[in-house]
């Protein structure tokens, strides 16, 4: 019934840039200095205080959890899945701000993670509760570096990460209904 092709979802012209002052994007680069060797580690940290914190949200992720005795979610044993999907997503945000002139190509790459989500039935709501989670890795590493002005920046790379990735999502959601409403 559409005239949209599957696979061609328009990227946004939005620049990441464009969210943050130079000062905010000077923060966050120097900050992702200071990570860089802890990225797989804080995304351990983060994934661990998300579980914590959502601990319903532990369904979606069905290759890291485990169901116990009593018929209750726990977070598996593989802790090595978890870890390997922690860097991802931490690579993925440093990614974001290494490329804060290249917002086009990231912009692509956030709109295919949208649609892998879509297909692991994870909606933009849920990815927006990792915020607090993310917050708490930052500060645990950051320390003092990890201020308010350097929180508000990462909060804005996150939130721009989510909003393309919602894109992606909504494509995804478009996509599928044209292909069964041709049937």
């Amino acid at each position: 019934m559409g005239n949209k092709t599957p696979g061609k979802t328009k990227v946004g012209k939005e620049n990441l840039n464009m969210y943050l002052t130079p000062r905010q994007r000077l923060l966050v680069q120097a900050n992702l200095d200071d990570l860089k060797d802890d990225l797989s580690d804080l995304g351990l940290v983060v994934f661990v205080r998300f579980f914590e914190v959502q601990p319903k949200l532990k369904v979606l992720f069905p290759k890291i959890v485990r169901i116990n005795d009593q018929n209750e979610l726990e977070l598996g044993t593989d802790i090595e899945m978890l870890r390997k999907h922690a860097t991802i997503v931490m690579h993925s945000l440093a990614a974001a701000i290494e490329s804060l002139d290249e917002s086009e190509a990231l912009n692509s790459v956030l709109l295919e993670v949208g649609r892998q989500h879509v297909k692991r039935n994870v909606k933009s709501k849920i990815i927006l509760r990792l915020w607090p989670a993310l917050s708490y890795g930052l500060e645990s590493y950051l320390k003092e570096k990890y201020t308010k002005e350097s929180s508000t920046a990462w909060k804005k790379v996150f939130f721009y990460i989510v909003k393309q990735m919602k894109v992606g999502m909504m494509a995804s959601d478009s996509e599928e209904e044209a292909t069964t409403s041709s049937y």
